[in-house]
């Protein structure tokens, strides 16, 4: 019903049923994982924050539930909560490590920035296992505004 009513163009109502359904009856946690996804595309972070606090009560031990809190609480600007719950996620991952995403790196150290800890928010970057991967990606990012500044044209007034 969830997916018919989000097609349907009623993700709101898609995502409440979804945590009312695991709420009443239990459902599968994967319910919870929907439903704060369709809430943070809503722009709808207490009520993934929520949620999310609930996808943890009954999967402690998920690293999902903990990056998408930590999504939530960053939005809402509780970034310490966030900061605690990206490290959380980190930590969960599992054994390789390196596969992590370097989105979560990015948005823990969007977190210590807004906090005003910019030496930390370098950290998570710099010491990310796709640290190289990360800092490939902002070398061709700097080479290409490089490229369009030395190939802009100057017209003169005469």
């Amino acid at each position: 019903l969830a997916g018919a009513l989000e097609k349907s163009g009623y993700r709101r109502e898609a995502a409440q049923g979804l945590y009312n359904f695991v709420k009443a009856c239990g459902a599968p946690v994967t319910a919870l994982h929907r439903s704060v996804d369709i809430f943070l595309k809503l722009s709808d972070h207490a009520m993934a924050v929520e949620v999310a606090d609930e996808y943890i009560r009954r999967a402690p031990d998920n690293t999902n539930a903990h990056y998408l809190r930590a999504v939530g609480l960053q939005a809402v600007g509780v970034h310490e909560r966030a900061l605690a719950d990206f490290a959380n996620a980190i930590e969960l991952y599992g054994k390789d490590k390196k596969t992590i995403s370097g989105t979560v790196f990015i948005r823990m150290a969007s977190s210590y920035a807004a906090l005003g800890r910019f030496c930390e928010a370098a950290s998570p970057i710099l010491t990310s296992p796709s640290a190289s991967a990360l800092k490939r990606l902002w070398s061709r990012r700097a080479a290409a505004k490089s490229s369009l500044r030395s190939s802009s044209v100057s017209v003169s007034v005469a």
